[in-house]
């Protein structure tokens, strides 16, 4: 937010003490200038000593209700800003916390002066009490205080929209600090009307992880706020049948990809289904983190020989969660799949369920032209993948799939598949046990290619279980993604935990060889030990924790080290049950 000449949109100055006297325009002792953010700045001698005179206030709207944690960055232009101790303090729901900014020779820079937790209505303000005298640090004169513009960045925010406790489920919410300092942490379970259920404020060092559960009744989504980067995932555990879904978090609107951690206006859901394949239903849970209420409306596109159906427009509050369920399609049986327009950035996960298993995806903000999935199945330890692809764009496009097995070590002799005429928006199924250029027992990745640049694909994975008679009894499913990078982190992993045992599996996508390290650490943060290994182009490879090494009841986390870009997954294996994630992806 940048400053105003008549104390509008937040800003205001004045004269006479803090917060005395707020005047327009040149005032007050306080000058303009074009200069810095828009052209404009004010500007005003650093001589108060320690007895403030002049000052300036910045209070941000659209705070997010209740609180969270936000990075506060100054700008400094180029002339008019000589301080060399510009103080600023910030009123913030822990109380108050003071910054010092050294202005002199800095030219149009934004400078950090650290991370609060913020409410709505607090402020950052300034004041020409910088302690500075006559002829100190500027010759013959008092020091110029510059006053610009100030931003307020949400820092470490990630959306959980399926943590429920309905219907004999029970939410976990794991969380890992991958950045390289303490992360000061609020974790806010809601329930559906946006009301707080339970709050959390842990500190987390480096590399530590840790799971937190809410036993109220009516949880529906929680929000995670922390001054480093986390990753985290959310479990729900059914406990009359055991079983089990993962799901990713989400990142606030434009923080980058992959796209199915973002929140967006628009996002993209491949799958769902109404009554099919062995009485299968989708749900899916939309929650709404911006701070201002929004209308959702959802566009069900039907597959082939099935209907279409927009909905009404529905309400959600600022913090509010929406369930859309299988009925709300006007047609049963049916499948295919959903474009979601909203007001505000959104975030969605799908569950997919029937009375064997559940398995969760997350709503997508955005496709791409190319995506990968690191593990793939035909008829190989019992499992088969399905693949669901569907058109984010305005024109019919071919889609075509690459398979290479896992350590294949010509990447051009890849077998592959086409299919034709793929309409906008439209989803189509890929069922590898109908692929023939694929033998019965093949595991390895896919690559999914869209044959127009400008025509992005939005894919799910299903990796379905099936018993000796050949009935699927259990799956869980996961995004494709283009996005790799060298740092992958994995916030829950697990070996014989209340029975529950995981494995990972990673795809390189650099184009090139790699080698790297699977780091394994202990919740408090302590590296347990670490695995190196090699892969050719378009190789992948899995590690399954129960091979490892590790004591019986371990949990912890894994982060994977690479020279190069690759991708992972990871499964939760259970007595008759799995479910399953994906990595989040940092550092091309």
């Amino acid at each position: 937010m940048d400053d105003t000449t008549n104390n509008s949109g937040g800003f205001a100055k004045g004269a006479g003490g803090p917060f005395l006297n707020a005047c327009a325009d040149d005032c007050g002792g306080w000058s303009s200038a074009t200069s810095g953010v828009g052209g404009h700045m004010y500007h005003t001698a650093a001589d108060g000593v320690n007895t403030v005179n002049q000052w300036a206030k910045w209070t941000p709207s659209g705070l997010a209700p209740g609180s969270a944690i936000y990075e506060i960055s100054v700008h400094v232009p180029h002339s008019h800003a000589t301080s060399w101790q510009a103080p600023y303090v910030v009123s913030h729901a822990d109380g108050t916390s003071s910054g010092v900014v050294d202005q002199y020779g800095l030219n149009n820079q934004w400078v950090s002066i650290g991370t609060s937790r913020m409410e709505p209505g607090q402020y950052v303000w300034t004041h020409d009490a910088s302690g500075e005298v006559y002829d100190q640090h500027c010759a013959g004169t008092y020091c110029r205080l510059g006053v610009d513009a100030v931003k307020f960045v949400r820092r470490g925010t990630i959306y959980l929209p399926n943590v429920r406790t309905d219907a004999g489920w029970s939410p976990q919410l794991f969380l890992r600090n991958n950045g390289g300092g303490y992360a000061r942490t609020v974790v806010k379970f809601l329930r559906g009307d946006s009301s707080i259920a339970c709050t959390a404020q842990p500190t987390l060092f480096a590399h530590q992880s840790l799971w937190l559960n809410c036993h109220d009744s009516q949880v529906a989504a929680a929000v995670v706020e922390s001054s480093q980067h986390l990753s985290a995932v959310a479990s729900v555990r059914n406990s009359s049948d055991s079983r089990a879904a993962l799901h990713n978090g989400v990142l606030p609107a434009g923080a980058g990809d992959p796209a199915f951690e973002q929140a967006a206006t628009t996002l993209y859901v491949p799958a769902f289904y109404r009554a099919l394949f062995g009485n299968t239903n989708s749900t899916l849970d939309l929650f709404n983190p911006s701070p201002q209420g929004t209308y959702v409306t959802f566009e069900f596109r039907g597959r082939s020989g099935y209907g279409d159906h927009t909905t009404g427009s529905y309400w959600v509050p600022a913090g509010g969660r929406l369930r859309i369920g299988a009925e709300t399609v006007p047609f049963s049986p049916w499948v295919g799949s959903v474009r979601i327009l909203a007001g505000q950035p959104v975030a969605a996960t799908v569950s997919e369920r029937n009375a064997g298993f559940e398995r969760s995806f997350n709503a997508a903000a955005a496709g791409h032209r190319l995506q990968y999935v690191p593990a793939a199945y035909k008829n190989a330890w019992n499992l088969t993948t399905g693949l669901v692809v569907q058109n984010g764009g305005s024109n019919p496009v071919n889609v075509t799939f690459t398979f290479c097995e896992r350590l294949v070590t010509n990447p051009n002799t890849c077998p592959t598949h086409t299919v034709y005429g793929l309409a906008p928006l439209r989803a189509l199924g890929l069922n590898l046990e109908n692929v023939g250029v694929l033998p019965s027992g093949w595991s390895g990745s896919v690559k999914i290619t869209s044959s127009d640049n400008a025509t992005p694909l939005v894919t799910i994975v299903n990796n379905g279980l099936k018993d000796a008679s050949g009935t699927l009894v259990d799956g869980y499913s996961f995004n494709a993604s283009n996005y790799g990078g060298r740092w992958v982190y994995l916030p829950y992993a697990a070996h014989n935990a209340d029975g529950r045992t995981t494995g990972f599996t990673l795809r390189n996508v650099s184009g090139g060889h790699i080698s790297g390290y699977a780091h394994y650490y202990d919740p408090d943060g302590t590296l347990r030990i670490s695995y190196p290994f090699t892969l050719a182009s378009a190789q992948a490879m899995g590690r399954h924790q129960s091979g490892d090494g590790l004591p019986n009841g371990w949990v912890g986390s894994i982060l994977l080290e690479v020279s190069g870009p690759i991708l992972a997954i990871l499964r939760e294996d259970a007595p008759g049950r799995s479910a399953g994630y994906n990595a989040l992806v940092l550092a091309p």
